[in-house]
């Protein structure tokens, strides 16, 4: 009985010092304080869950809160860490973590020579290419080779 008390008591010891160390690292990897939230449009979210990393240089500085659909795009409203400075000319794209098509969002804050945006506001994206878009692509880069191909037969008497 005593033995059995002992290793409940551990384990549930256990379970409150990892949840207080997963709050601890979710906090350094958005800082502390108020966040500043800002937003994007984009044609495909697919991949990309609720509560996907916004990274700089492949540092964590962010969250995203929450997806929803706007204007016929997929609305992203995420929140930043307060100490980043982001820019009128900052950008945002979608971008794949490994092979498993998992995505994060990479910002890039844009330069100092222009004016400091406000929170709330639009961060242009940049469209990533995708397989269906890459594929599209060289489908038709086939069809043009192929139409070449047929003039130069046609040119030179082949048929």
């Amino acid at each position: 009985m005593k033995r059995s008390f002992s290793v409940g008591l551990l384990t549930l010891v256990t379970i409150a010092a990892l949840i207080y160390m997963i709050n601890r690292t979710q906090r350094a990897f958005v800082g502390s304080g108020q966040l500043k939230s800002y937003y994007s449009l984009v044609n495909d979210s697919t991949g990309l869950p609720k509560g996907a990393a916004v990274r700089i240089a492949g540092i964590d500085i962010g969250r995203l809160k929450e997806k929803s659909l706007s204007e016929g795009k997929a609305k992203l409203v995420f929140a930043v860490n307060p100490e980043i400075t982001v820019y009128k000319n900052a950008k945002i794209r979608l971008k794949s973590i490994g092979y498993l098509g998992d995505l994060y969002m990479d910002l890039w804050p844009g330069s100092t020579d222009t004016l400091q945006l406000e929170e709330n506001s639009l961060i242009a994206a940049e469209e990533a290419a995708t397989i269906e878009s890459i594929t599209r692509e060289g489908s038709d880069l086939l069809q043009i080779w192929k139409d070449v191909g047929k003039s130069l037969s046609a040119l030179f008497g082949r048929p």
